[in-house]
């Protein structure tokens, strides 16, 4: 179902949901979750929306259960003012990120923001909103846009704060934790974490 990637000592999953069929992993994840979630999901009108966001509620309450040797449905989780979701009653941490058909997560001990990207021709214009000119600049080729981009945005998360142009003050060497980006085939992930 997905591969695994250990990256920092933490175990990263990806899952490409590509040919997943929406119906069938109702009957299985559903049982997981509350109404709310349940309602939340069923709103989307894309389907590859609907299958993501099913697995980036349930999987974190699936993994822990499974590390904890506790039932996923009795895992609670909460959004924090930030809009951040963390475990109720759990000293665990994670981070989920999606992109194109895959997603990806990470469960750890420690603060964690990860981020996954489809490496496709695009645009990146919307690194000026969070990087500097030379960081740009800097970013040599599209790899290395992708990096900078990818740290960013997981870097947001593990702050907890969202995109904004306040990560313009940040970059990989001047942070107080670890960052690591693996290129695989046609992603990029990157994982923050808490040192």
């Amino acid at each position: 179902m997905f591969n695994k990637y250990n990256v920092l000592d933490s175990d990263i999953l990806v899952y490409d949901t590509k040919n997943d069929n929406f119906e069938l992993l109702k009957k299985y994840f559903y049982k997981y979750l509350t109404d709310e979630e349940i309602l939340k999901i069923e709103k989307f009108q894309n389907l590859e929306d609907r299958i993501l966001h099913l697995l980036s509620h349930s999987i974190p309450k699936i993994e822990l259960a499974k590390l904890l040797n506790k039932e996923a449905r009795d895992i609670i989780i909460l959004r924090e003012d930030n809009k951040r979701p963390v475990y109720k009653d759990y000293d665990y941490n994670f981070s989920v990120s999606h992109s194109g058909t895959y997603l990806a997560f990470v469960l750890d001990k420690k603060n964690v923001g990860l981020d996954i990207e489809v490496r496709q021709k695009r645009d990146l214009k919307a690194l000026e909103f969070v990087a500097t000119k030379d960081e740009i600049l800097e970013a040599n080729d599209f790899d290395d846009k992708y990096e900078l981009w990818t740290f960013k945005e997981a870097y947001s998360k593990y702050l907890g704060k969202g995109i904004g142009r306040y990560l313009q003050d940040y970059n990989k060497n001047n942070i107080d934790c670890l960052c690591q980006t693996i290129f695989i085939n046609h992603l990029v992930i990157t994982l923050v974490k808490e040192k």
